[in-house]
């Protein structure tokens, strides 16, 4: 008993090279959408701590997209590490112990960080089919 098999492999995931440029556009895209949602965790925190803010701080929070990574940080406002409680005027120099709102913010994000990437996949995997 013989089997003869003849397949045909085409459509845009057999094309050369597309679907790692669409796995590479997939983690460009994800990663900046999960650090866009970590910087607005961010700012519902400094909302709910601040109590009397100027703006400025809030206004200095970015996300930027390095070494394939996105990163939020707040442009190393000068009393960004005494706001985060990990400055050298803080406790015990202070009684003031920070505001705790990144490690809050990596909490939540790092819940939330799967669901917001799995929304992006969706439309890619669509591009791969």
């Amino acid at each position: 008993m013989e089997f003869v098999f003849d397949v045909n492999t085409s459509g845009p995931i057999f094309r050369r090279g597309y679907a790692e440029q669409v796995i590479r556009a997939y983690r460009d895209e994800a990663t900046l959408k999960v650090a866009g949602v970590g910087k607005g965790i961010l700012h519902g925190y400094l909302h709910q701590f601040l109590q009397h803010p100027t703006g400025y701080y809030q206004s200095k929070i970015a996300v930027k997209q390095m070494f394939g990574a996105a990163v939020i940080y707040d442009q190393r406002v000068i009393y960004s590490w005494w706001l985060a409680g990990v400055g050298s005027r803080n406790f015990p120099i202070t009684r003031f112990r920070g505001y705790k709102h990144w490690p809050l913010t990596r909490a939540d994000l790092t819940a939330k960080a799967g669901e917001v990437a799995e929304h992006v996949l969706h439309q890619y995997v669509r591009r791969l089919n």
